[in-house]
């Protein structure tokens, strides 16, 4: 796939720059270095949301990056664009596949280190006659994520209704994957 990247302003720049940097320093990204067959361009969403000091009627612009996955669906019933702020970037991708993950923007091509679980299901068109073998392997890593957000639900941390509690809290959370989930990950 040969993608260019999507022109961003200064503004949306600085909304890509401040997500893909926090994951950069978190670990969760690197750069690309050599040739990629994979890169979907990426863009910035913004939306009217209340302001954040409370006052009523007072609004903001919020900005969201977005992975544009349209070139998986060329010639699909569907089209796919991903927001990239709900993704779980729990779970480490195996070296040999990173580059299915990769992004490109102004900045160049980087690619996730973890998996952005939720980018790649609206892919599903391009992965239907897959999706029973995956669904069974990832079955446990669903049923460990679950378990995860019940436990952050039963401390409080996690609210229904609350978005900014449950980021908050997949963003602070951290387990050591068993060697089982390991495995099924890399078999995913």
């Amino acid at each position: 796939m040969s993608n260019r990247a999507y022109p961003l302003s200064r503004k949306d720049m600085d909304v890509f720059n401040e997500y893909y940097d926090g994951l950069h320093s978190q670990g969760r990204m690197d750069w690309v270095n050599e040739p990629t067959p994979f890169t979907h361009p990426v863009f910035i969403a913004w939306r009217t949301v209340p302001d954040k000091s409370g006052e009523l009627g007072k609004t903001m612009q919020k900005g969201r990056v977005v992975v544009d996955l349209r070139e998986l669906n060329k010639g699909k019933h569907y089209i796919t664009v991903v927001d990239a702020t709900a993704f779980f970037h729990q779970f480490l991708v195996h070296p040999d596949y990173r580059d299915r993950f990769a992004v490109i923007s102004p900045r160049g091509i980087e690619r996730y280190r973890v998996a952005a679980l939720e980018q790649y299901i609206g892919a599903s068109s391009w992965l239907r006659n897959l999706i029973l073998y995956y669904a069974k392997i990832s079955e446990p890593l669903q049923k460990r994520k679950a378990a995860l957000l019940a436990e952050g639900r039963k401390e409080g941390r996690i609210e229904t209704g609350k978005p900014n509690k449950r980021k908050a809290y997949v963003q602070s959370t951290y387990y050591e994957p068993t060697r089982a989930e390991k495995a099924l990950f890399a078999a995913v």
